[in-house]
């Protein structure tokens, strides 16, 4: 059975309360979730996840707490949704990373440096998905769920993760390489770990060839 995503599941939730309703109330239902999820983005980013309640995102977004339940069931639902909605805004940088052709250091390094730089531009909300998923295993789940996707999508360009949709030790230093990017990202963007050199994105670059060249056919004489 396909793996469905969070807001697919969400929406497959929901769908009897949808039932009915003219398109001005669509339109407004719509509309009060964005004002939600945006409000979520905000609190979440001055307050952190443990110190935001939903009253401080209803409050934000200027919405009844009857409203709010009928779109999410808490605060967790909230960052889930986030999650789920984040996708399209990361998914551009592996479509670059699978447009190289034979991927250099140098050109890894490209690469990196510009995941990096999306890291830093958009640091609050991976900074509250990389906190939370370490509290709650629900968004871990997501997110986990995110990265087989993307290992599989991988798969389609890179022998080394053509290996991973088969090869259980292969997946699971998949998983690994793309976990520790992404902490590492994360680290780095807030000045958790010192870099004065910025030889972040090389040492991004070499794991990643490291990893690519693991799985690579070898050549017969």
């Amino acid at each position: 059975m396909s793996r469905r995503t969070e807001a697919e599941g969400a929406a497959q939730r929901r769908e009897p309360l949808t039932r009915g309703r003219n398109p001005l109330q669509e339109d407004q239902h719509r509309q009060t979730r964005q004002a939600l999820l945006a409000a979520a983005r905000e609190v979440f980013g001055e307050r952190g996840y443990l110190d935001t309640s939903v009253e401080h995102v209803l409050t934000r977004a200027g919405v009844s707490r009857a409203a709010f339940y009928a779109h999410f069931d808490g605060k967790l639902s909230l960052v889930c949704e986030i999650a789920a909605e984040f996708v399209p805004e990361w998914r551009p940088t592996f479509d670059a990373l699978m447009a190289l052709e034979a991927p250099s250091v140098d050109g890894l390094e490209e690469w990196a440096a510009r995941h990096l730089q999306f890291h830093r531009t958009h640091m609050a909300v991976c900074g509250l998905l990389t906190q939370v998923a370490g509290l709650e295993e629900r968004l871990y789940a997501v997110l986990a769920g995110q990265r087989d996707r993307l290992i599989d999508d991988l798969g389609e360009r890179f022998a080394a993760f053509r290996q991973a949709r088969s090869d259980p030790a292969a997946r699971l230093r998949a998983r690994l390489l793309l976990g520790q990017l992404d902490e590492t990202c994360f680290l780095l963007a807030r000045g958790r770990v010192p870099d004065p050199a910025q030889h972040g994105p090389r040492v991004i670059a070499e794991q990643m060839q490291a990893f690519l060249q693991s799985n690579a056919p070898t050549a017969v004489a």
